[in-house]
Parts: C-alpha cells; structure tokens; sequence
C-alpha cells in the first residue's frame, strides 16, 4: 500500500474583534473541515483523514499558529486507528504549536488505537508567549479490545513538550514496547486498557473538583491523568473534565460539541 506524507499548516489571526484563519496549506490525506464560530470570538477546526487511518511508512505533519488574542479549539473528526505493519515499518505523526500573547489554543483529538503489530511514534512540542493560554486532553486505547488485540501492538511512543517563554514547563513521554515488558503487570496497567493524559495552561479563576487524578506543574498550570476498563466511563469523565477545566481556566461554558 503506497504511504502517505500528510502536511497540515494553519494560522490564525484576530481581525475585527473576531478570530480568523489567516493561512492554510494541506498535502493529503490531511484536510481540514470548514471552521465555523462555536463560541463568541472562537473559531472550531475539525482536522480529518479521510482514509482507513494509519498505515506503515505514514508521515504526518500539523503545524499550528496563534496570533495575538486569537481562540481555536482544534477538534479531530474521528479516532487515529493505526494499522498493522510489516516488520521494520512504522508511522510518525508531529505536531508543532506555536501560541502568541493573549491567544488561546485548545486541542482535543479524538482516541488513538494502535492494532495488532502496528508501530507509531507521536512528537508534540507547544510554544507559549508568557501570557498565552493552552489545553490539550488525550486518551489511546491499548488496542482493539472487543478483537483481543490489547497491548498486541509492537510499539506505540508519545512525547509531549510545553514550552512557556522557552522554559519548559510540561514533559509526558514513553514508549511502550510489550514484547520487552509486561504492560499488565501489578502497578502497571494492571487490567486498565484506556489511558487519559492532559494539561491546562492558564490562570485558575476558581477552586475545582475532577473525576481523574491531577496536580500541578511547577508554575501552577493542571496536569490530569486516568486509566480505566471502560471507554464509556473515560468519556464521560473526559467530559466533565473538560468543562471543568475550562470553567476554571478560561471562565467558558461546557462545550456543546461531541469531542
């Protein structure tokens, strides 16, 4: 199957007490969906794929710019699924995000599923200017569950970077390997198959109480963190936790969009 080498580039500017996208450039099978104003002054951006998903030797690009006081939320139409490859094939997904002075970027893929014998590597780094505001909240599966694929993946690697004034401020990474560690070992997975990691950037206007584990990151930002057996109950706390978090942070309303 021929590999894709999908590039998405996007710049957002504010005009007219609105936010607007300035620029966009696609290379398939990355595209966007029309953006279109959710909330006051925020623009909504669905990023689809309009193939079977991931594929070995795939290569993803996605770079993100916010101007001053622009407001994105950056949705994904559907889940990641990650196909089984051939031995020595893999697929890279990189996200770049770069966040001006008094904008905000708010980022909420859908979940990743790696299949049997699939390898797939993702690399987000996010710069922020010392008074710009970020949130990101991301779930992956540990495989086809209802087909007994769980943890039958050959590789699956995630890295997250948060710069704030080039300091940086957040790190999550690993890479799973399952053929050289017991993933469902006692203090490890144990029987969890979904996994949920995020971070709000931004100043916390209220108190706030969330249905999954979180603290604080050196300068006072939110980490958040779940496992769970249950995809339905990870969804529905990923809701809460999302309108939570915005309330506090942002002083938003709950989304009225399935994310």
């Amino acid at each position: 199957m021929r590999t894709q080498h999908g590039k998405l580039e996007l710049v957002f500017g504010w005009s007219d007490g609105k936010t607007v996208l300035r620029h966009s450039y696609h290379q398939t099978p990355l595209q966007i969906i029309r953006p279109f104003e959710l909330e006051p002054n925020t623009l909504t951006l669905t990023i689809i794929n309009p193939t079977a998903g991931i594929m070995g030797g795939d290569q993803f690009e996605i770079s993100v710019v916010l101007e001053p006081q622009a407001k994105v939320i950056l949705l994904t139409q559907s889940a990641s699924k990650i196909h089984k490859m051939h031995l020595g094939e893999s697929a890279t997904q990189n996200l770049h995000f770069e966040i001006a002075n008094q904008a905000r970027l708010e980022y909420y893929p859908q979940r990743i599923i790696p299949f049997a014998e699939s390898e797939f590597s993702q690399s987000s780094q996010i710069n922020l200017e010392p008074h710009a505001e970020f949130a990101m909240l991301e779930t992956w599966a540990s495989g086809r569950i209802a087909k007994n694929e769980r943890l039958a993946f050959r590789r699956y690697a995630n890295q997250t970077r948060v710069f704030i004034a080039g300091r940086l401020e957040y790190l999550e990474r690993y890479n799973l390997e399952p053929s050289r560690a017991d993933y469902a070992a006692l203090g490890l997975l144990e029987q969890q198959t979904h996994s949920l990691s995020g971070v709000f950037i931004g100043q916390t206007k209220t108190a706030f109480e969330l249905p999954v584990q979180h603290g604080k990151t050196q300068s006072g930002h939110t980490w958040v963190r779940a496992l769970s057996q249950d995809n339905v109950v990870l969804d529905r706390a990923i809701q809460t936790t999302r309108d939570t978090l915005r309330q506090a942070f942002f002083n938003l309303p709950a989304m009225q969009i399935r994310t």
